[in-house]
């Protein structure tokens, strides 16, 4: 399964990340810092509450 984490550079996101990672899950992260813990999944750098989002 394709799976879309907000906040994923988060600790509670980036654990969820990896356990979907380690279950066979595709992971995709959006956050607007980089992830301190892990490179494991892409990260799109973006603030949702920007008046564009060029992302979609």
């Amino acid at each position: 399964m394709r799976i879309l984490i907000t906040g994923s550079s988060g600790q509670i996101g980036t654990n969820l990340a990896l356990r979907l990672l380690a279950a066979g899950h595709s992971v995709f992260g959006v956050d607007r810092r980089v992830n301190p813990w892990t490179s494991a999944f892409p990260t799109l750098l973006q603030d949702l509450a920007a008046p564009h989002r060029d992302f979609v």
